[in-house]
């Protein structure tokens, strides 16, 4: 019986030594942040960049870089903030983009609509709502970009705030004895 616990107790010790491992307690940079954030915005941009530059561009080409670019727009921002920790603050912020989106597709599509019903008016009232929501995601996403650093310094305040909590087993051959230390390090 001594046995299983203290084979047990080795087995659990090293679960918990694996998992102390794998939490850093190194201090994130904000410029590791910022950079995430800008090249998760800017990298999905390429794409559509260069079909711009060429005149043999097909349009399922340039559709298909456009939403990847939107994606990039949407998603990308928030990169700073997951590294950070702080993915609640990544998740809202997407969401909203998201909702601009959405909102910008359907004023590109009520624009389409009403020009095939050659209602010029109401079409150049999609396209302003379309671009309204474009600014909103270019504001969003520079605010969010612009917000990294303060994620990364809350972290880092959090990290240094509280100490680690460890488990270690504890062995002594002469005694027969086994048991599991408990450590706490500022």
């Amino acid at each position: 019986m001594k046995y299983k616990i203290l084979v047990l107790l080795l087995l659990f010790s090293f679960c918990v030594i694996y998992g102390n491992e794998r939490e850093s307690i190194e201090l994130k940079n904000p410029g590791n942040a910022v950079g995430a954030s800008l090249a998760g915005t800017l990298l999905p941009s390429m794409p559509l960049l260069l079909c711009m530059g060429t005149q043999e561009s097909d349009g399922s080409i340039v559709a298909g870089s456009f939403i990847l670019s939107l994606a990039g727009f949407v998603i990308g921002p928030s990169a700073g903030h997951f590294y950070a920790g702080n993915s609640s603050r990544a998740q809202k912020s997407m969401g909203l983009r998201t909702v601009f989106a959405l909102v910008g597709g359907a004023g590109i599509l009520t624009g389409f609509a009403n020009l095939c019903h050659e209602d010029f008016g109401a079409a150049k009232g999609g396209a302003a709502i379309a671009t309204i929501s474009g600014i909103c995601i270019l504001g969003s996403a520079a605010y969010d970009i612009s917000t990294c650093p303060q994620s990364v310094e809350k972290y880092n305040k959090s990290i240094s705030d509280h100490g680690r909590l460890y488990f270690s087993p504890e062995i002594n051959l002469k005694d027969e004895s086994f048991g599991l230390s408990l450590s706490y390090r500022f």
